[in-house]
């Protein structure tokens, strides 16, 4: 009883321990997360916002739009800039994931060979004779363009992610 009782005192430091650190690292989180936010809604100019919050690979293609914003020191022009920031932001992750999934895909489509085959060899169960060969062909030739709609259904979702409200900034990826 006596090594239980310290083995379970020992368990019970050790889950408080992780959980401060899962705590402390949020709320490092939150904290940088608050500063780039102070400082974009104090630094924030809405006649020239869209130029003052440009975005690294970004701000290069919209650098003939500046001159025109700094001149016009128009708001609308300046959310039309930032808009258009935003835009080319979505277009390169998107790129980026695509070119991520390609090397995946023939992964994935062995993977459901794979599995169509043992679960054929595997099954004694059959509803009607020949439902295992039935289900392995399916699997073969429809699983290529099921493939190719999730891919486009994820790369489609994206934005979505992409453009989330920041309420629960720690969670944002991690639920997607």
């Amino acid at each position: 009883m006596f090594m239980f009782k310290v083995m379970l005192m020992s368990l019970l430091a050790a889950m408080f321990i992780n959980k401060y650190k899962v705590v402390y690292t949020n709320l490092d989180a939150y904290r940088r997360f608050n500063i780039i936010k102070l400082k974009n809604s104090v630094s924030y100019d809405r006649f020239v916002g869209g130029i003052t919050l440009s975005f690294f690979p970004i701000n290069f293609i919209v650098l003939p739009f500046i001159i025109p914003i700094v001149l016009l020191r128009s708001k609308r022009a300046s959310d039309f800039l930032l808009k258009i920031q935003y835009v080319f932001m979505i277009l390169y992750y998107c790129a980026i994931a695509a070119v991520l999934i390609i090397p995946s895909v023939p992964v994935i489509y062995l993977k459901v060979i794979t599995n169509s085959i043992f679960i054929a060899m595997t099954n004694k169960r059959e509803t009607f004779k020949g439902q295992n060969i039935v289900q392995l062909m399916s699997a073969i030739f429809l699983s290529p363009p099921i493939i190719f709609f999730s891919i486009v259904i994820d790369l489609l979702s994206l934005p979505n992610i992409l453009m989330k409200d920041s309420k629960e900034f720690e969670h944002k990826y991690q639920q997607n």
